[in-house]
């Protein structure tokens, strides 16, 4: 394969953002996500290296606020991100 034809960095970045924005309307599909698709979205969440609170209002955000988990199982403990302070 000729450089020409391997993907920029740009183009990297706006799949990334393609693939977590799909993962997020799956998670509000009213059909469900199945176990597999839970599976898929947490890999790479984990991928991701989402280890601790994400920045307010990004997709990964929602991601995770939109899991069917509140941590009563014991198997998912995720804090919600604080909002940005006032400024001013």
């Amino acid at each position: 394969m000729s450089d020409t034809h391997k993907a920029t960095t740009d183009d990297l970045h706006t799949i990334h953002g393609l693939l977590c924005r799909s993962f997020h309307d799956k998670l509000n599909d009213p059909e469900g996500v199945t176990s597999a698709d839970a599976n898929v979205i947490r890999q790479f969440l984990k991928d991701n290296g989402v280890t601790t609170v994400p920045q307010h209002d990004t997709a990964i955000t929602q991601i995770c606020e939109d899991l069917p988990y509140d941590g009563s199982e014991g198997n998912v403990l995720f804090i919600k991100p604080r909002k940005p302070a006032a400024v001013g």
